[in-house]
């Protein structure tokens, strides 16, 4: 017999340096932020690994963009949430340590906009 393969770890997950292309590409239009969200559902196994992605380039940008970051953590969580609570589960938890500092740094404008997220 085969021994199970161990569950995949983010090293594991192929599409992660994809993940941060995309997302350093990301455009304010509504049509980018529901394409990538699309693609990140499409890795549901990967869920976890999506989020730490997520974050960590979330932290990274500039704090005039980390606001398409949210909006794409939006469309996953609301548009995955009919298949299973995994994704809402993932960047629910990044979502807590991310917004703190994204707040903390954006100008009022964007302040309120993240108030409504």
């Amino acid at each position: 017999p085969i021994p199970p393969r161990p569950a995949p770890t983010m090293s594991q997950w192929a599409a992660a340096g994809s993940f941060r292309v995309k997302l350093s590409k990301l455009s304010s239009s509504a049509e980018s932020i529901q394409t990538l969200s699309h693609w990140v559902q499409y890795y549901r196994k990967f869920s976890e690994e999506s989020a730490a992605v997520w974050a960590r380039e979330a932290l990274c940008a500039e704090p005039d963009r980390r606001l398409l970051f949210f909006y794409v953590a939006n469309d996953v969580m609301q548009n995955s949430r009919k298949k299973g609570p995994e994704f809402v589960q993932a960047y629910s938890k990044q979502l807590l340590q991310v917004m703190p500092q994204a707040y903390r740094e954006a100008d009022r404008t964007t302040q309120q906009k993240l108030l409504r997220l």
